[in-house]
């Protein structure tokens, strides 16, 4: 047997030893399949090809314009939109409270702001994003450093 031959079967070996372990200790430690399921989740890829409308893209950009394209069919603008509700909806209290409930156990946002910040500094951010997020809705746009989940 080679080399190759004898590390893919113990690979397959470990590999089953792990899962099973993880199944064993699903009720004592969810965390720790949880962990095992988000890694699993993060190895999913983008196909090399993508294609939507008779249309093919294979570069990150063109791919991103077939999906742009396909989420913006699936909207459609509406002119009964409830600004004063919206803007009601963004009060200084209710921005706290979100600020409040950030779970400080979550890694760092795609903006890279740490939850926990966000949470200790919560009585002094809340007035300027207030002003922030009410001057977006009044003006129809929405910051691109905004778009971001």
């Amino acid at each position: 047997m080679a080399i190759t031959d004898s590390f893919v079967a113990l690979q397959g070996q470990l590999f089953h030893s792990y899962i099973r372990r993880i199944q064993s200790d699903i009720q004592s430690n969810p965390k720790h399949f949880w962990r095992f399921v988000n890694d699993r989740r993060k190895r999913s890829e983008i196909p090399s090809v993508v294609e939507y409308n008779n249309q093919t893209a294979s570069s990150d950009a063109s791919k991103a314009e077939l999906f742009a394209d396909f989420f913006e069919s699936q909207y459609t603008p509406s002119d009964d939109i409830d600004l004063n509700g919206l803007l009601n909806e963004c009060r200084n209290d209710a921005l706290d409270c979100e600020l409040n409930e950030a779970n400080m156990n979550k890694g760092a946002r795609p903006d890279g702001i740490l939850p926990k910040l966000l949470k200790n500094c919560a009585h002094s951010l809340v007035k300027p994003l207030t002003k922030l997020f009410n001057k977006s809705l009044q003006a129809g746009i929405v910051p691109n450093a905004l778009k971001t989940s």
